[in-house]
């Protein structure tokens, strides 16, 4: 028992000297002690800076569809005027009024929507607003007959570069 005694004075001792308490050692591995110096993780970085606005829509270049006719004349507003009027000239010198609508006394209005393509063709022609009494068939005729004419449209510009454009018509049938 002396021999136990003097052992475990020793292993105290020795702990003491060393600075290392066994109970105190095994306490400190499970703990986190607030003292000690951590870095926290660097910030995350900056967004990238938005992308520079290139509006497709601003700057020069950019033109409407229009029926061809009226290239030789110089100012775009004229020219738009010229190609609209020459436009309806054609539409109503074309147009075909049906027969039964005519003996009827019938009017109206219908509504008609094709794409000009980049190549000056008229493609997707549908009626989108048919009032009846043939009007509607009538008025999509008109718009076809201008591909079978190969009437080639001036095509819409954006930036200097063609685009296929949508077109709304109404067209009007009156007595």
């Amino acid at each position: 028992m002396k021999h136990i005694h003097l052992l475990l004075l020793f292993f105290f001792f020795a702990s003491y000297c060393f600075g290392q308490d066994p109970i105190e050692n095994k306490s400190k591995q499970n703990t986190f002690s607030a003292t000690e110096n951590i870095t926290p993780p660097p910030p995350p970085p900056p967004p990238p800076p938005p992308p520079p606005e290139d509006d497709f829509f601003a700057g020069r270049g950019n033109e409407t569809s229009r029926f061809p006719g009226c290239e030789s004349v110089v100012d775009k507003s004229e020219r738009l005027e010229c190609a609209e009027a020459k436009f309806l000239e054609y539409l109503y010198s074309t147009l075909e009024y049906p027969a039964k609508a005519f003996a009827d006394g019938q009017e109206g209005m219908a509504v008609v929507q094709f794409v000009v393509k980049k190549d000056g063709f008229l493609d997707n022609i549908k009626c989108v607003r048919d009032p009846g009494h043939g009007f509607g068939q009538a008025a999509v005729n008109v718009i076809h007959k201008m591909n079978e004419e190969n009437i080639r449209w001036i095509p819409a510009s954006m930036k200097g570069r063609s685009i296929d454009i949508l077109y709304t018509l109404p067209v009007r049938f009156k007595i």
